[in-house]
């Protein structure tokens, strides 16, 4: 995967510094090994979502993604930003990069000053919509869009959430997801026989 491979470099760009400061021998072997291991990583993290469950229910991601249809997920962190891909029959078509919130925060201490920093970069005002489970918005959030691009901010209390997504597979989601999952309500039949 090239996303796999672009990253990769970004983790040999890393620890270039130490590798040009580290005399060779023992010490450049550890730093190759700690090198190949964050590259193991990198690799091992990414998830296929063939079928629930996976670490990702629960999450704040849970409403970003689908089981069954050729969707995976890779986890990437650099410094205090946190990076999720998505895929969608292999293609990259949507990042969500993840910021803790802060007095030391570039994107200030409140999902409000965030919102006005993004507006300030984007020129626009962004459209503000509030937490509604009915039309499956799990968080607050505030909305752009370039025609190529669908950016949201979300809040997620003490984090903020930028989303990336790649408006012409967007438009396509429900075609993209044909397999839908069966919500099965009521009692699992192995509580129903130990409550007989």
């Amino acid at each position: 995967m090239a996303v796999i491979g672009a990253y990769e470099k970004v983790i040999d760009k890393l620890f270039q510094r130490e590798f040009e400061n580290t005399e060779p021998g023992v010490e450049m072997r550890r730093l190759e090994e700690k090198v190949e291991q964050e590259k193991d990583y990198l690799k091992k993290s990414l998830l296929s979502l063939d079928a629930p469950p996976t670490t990702l229910d629960g999450t704040a991601l849970a409403g970003e993604f689908s089981y069954g249809n050729q969707e995976s997920v890779l986890r990437v962190d650099v410094g205090e930003k946190k990076r999720t891909l998505f895929f969608i029959r292999g293609k990259l078509w949507k990042y969500i990069d993840t910021y803790p919130l802060g007095a030391k925060s570039k994107w200030g201490t409140s999902f409000k000053t965030a919102i006005a920093k993004l507006e300030e970069r984007t020129g626009i005002p962004g459209r503000l919509r509030a937490a509604d489970e009915a039309v499956q918005l799990h968080f607050e959030e505030a909305d752009w869009s370039d025609g190529k691009t669908h950016m949201r901010a979300l809040n997620w209390g003490k984090n903020l959430a930028i989303v990336h997504a790649e408006v012409a597979t967007e438009a396509r989601l429900i075609e993209l997801r044909p397999f839908k999952e069966k919500k099965v309500e009521g009692l699992d039949p192995a509580v129903k026989s130990i409550l007989r």
